[in-house]
């Protein structure tokens, strides 16, 4: 986040936060999310991305716009439990 010019308070956030096995995380450290999807098997990108409560159209987005989604979606799941 930092080449991007991402400062640690913009991109250390909870809607930022996936969690990787050390593997993963290592194939995909520094590159952009439209760089890492090339590397997912294309069959499984919808189960993933609903999985981890991310937008589908995730890797289209840019970083803000990706942030604001994300929040959005993780508010409401999170109201779904507690409803």
């Amino acid at each position: 986040m930092k080449s991007s010019g991402k400062e640690d308070k913009d991109s250390n956030v909870l809607a930022n936060i996936c969690i990787l096995n050390t593997s993963d995380n290592q194939k995909i450290k520094d590159k952009s999310p439209s760089e890492y999807r090339k590397l997912m098997d294309d069959s499984l990108v919808p189960c993933v991305l609903n999985a981890a409560i991310c937008p589908a159209n995730m890797f289209s987005l840019e970083y803000d716009a990706f942030i604001s989604e994300r929040n959005r979606q993780l508010i409401e799941y999170a109201e779904s439990l507690i409803v």
